[in-house]
Formats: structure tokens, sequence, C-alpha cells
């Protein structure tokens, strides 16, 4: 029985820092697409304009 309950609180914490881990990677996903998005727009831009002429 303890080594049972041992092996759920461990799997409990990897479950708990998988979750961690995820949600800050999303975090991270989402600050590069903003991020992204921020540098791309001065770039297209002038190009866009540029080829348009």
């Amino acid at each position: 029985m303890p080594v049972l309950s041992a092996s759920s609180i461990v799997s409990r914490i990897a479950a708990n820092m998988a979750h961690v881990a995820h949600a800050s990677n999303a975090t991270a996903m989402a600050l590069l697409a903003v991020t992204a998005r921020a540098w791309a727009l001065p770039v297209a831009q002038p190009a866009a304009s540029a080829l348009a002429k």
C-alpha cells in the first residue's frame, strides 16, 4: 500500500510538472507569435508597397 501511494504521488507530481511546462510553453509560443507579428508588419508593409509600385 505505501508503495502504491508513493507512486501515485510521484505520478501526480509528474503530471503537475507537465501541466506547468505545457502552460509556460503555450505562453512562450504566444509571445513568439505576437513578437513575430510585430516584427513582420514593419518589414512586410514596405515590401508590399514596393511590390505595388
